[in-house]
């Protein structure tokens, strides 16, 4: 299970993806902004499942699997 909490405008303004963004802007970012801790071995997306929402790591590891399909021999 995961928790949410609201970020503050410190948080956003740490990450790369916003540098140069003014202090209004971060601001309006944090304003619609969560952050989520997840358990070890816990998912944070699916390939193949629709998300809303855009999420950013900003702290420990993941791992990225793929599925690929492969033709069958003939």
């Amino acid at each position: 299970m995961n928790t949410k909490e609201q970020i503050s405008i410190k948080d956003v303004r740490g990450v790369d993806l916003f540098a140069g963004l003014s202090d209004q802007h971060l601001e309006q970012i944090a304003k619609v902004c969560t952050l989520r801790t997840y358990q070890p071995d816990e998912r944070c997306a699916v390939q193949g499942e629709t998300i809303d929402e855009l999420r950013i790591v900003n702290g420990g590891k993941v791992a990225v699997e793929m599925r690929i399909e492969v033709a069958p021999y003939t």
